[in-house]
């Protein structure tokens, strides 16, 4: 069993930097991007330390950040029209994002920049399919990990 990771990012905004994103709810749960297809989906995985599940994070100013996975070179994207239930995969297409950190230092929101829905985990699964939520709870949670 692996040991959670400690944020390296509280109380400020995401800086540009290449992070793990884990999961606030199910600690042992990561983001990758296994499959360098556009298209592909964004999953849960358990923490392996590899290209596949770092993301680099570039702050594009005025509070909106976007996510590339550096295995792949492809944007977390939700697509143009994303709702609750929408997957989040790679894409070739950049999308401007919006991370809030929330009341608990350190733990952060993650959706499209209207505010009006998050990154979320439907359950603890390896290989769970990250998706667009209407509702944020711990599941919509994440937690921001440089990788040096």
């Amino acid at each position: 069993m692996m040991i959670p990771q400690q944020p390296h990012i509280t109380g400020e905004l995401v800086p540009t930097a290449r992070y793990r994103i884990q999961n606030v709810r199910w600690p042992l749960s990561y983001l990758e991007l296994p499959d360098p297809n556009d298209g592909s989906e964004v999953i849960s995985a358990l923490d392996q330390n590899k290209k596949t599940q770092f993301w680099n994070v570039l702050d594009l100013g005025h509070g909106k950040h976007s996510i590339m996975n550096q295995g792949s070179a492809k944007y977390a994207n939700s697509g143009p029209r994303g709702k609750d239930g929408s997957p989040i995969v790679g894409s070739s297409n950049v999308q401007e994002l919006k991370i809030t950190e929330c009341s608990v230092k350190g733990t952060y929101t993650i959706g499209p920049t209207d505010g009006t829905l998050f990154w979320g985990l439907p359950d603890e699964r390896v290989g769970a399919q990250l998706q667009l939520d209407a509702i944020p709870t711990e599941r919509n949670l994440w937690l921001f990990i440089r990788v040096d």
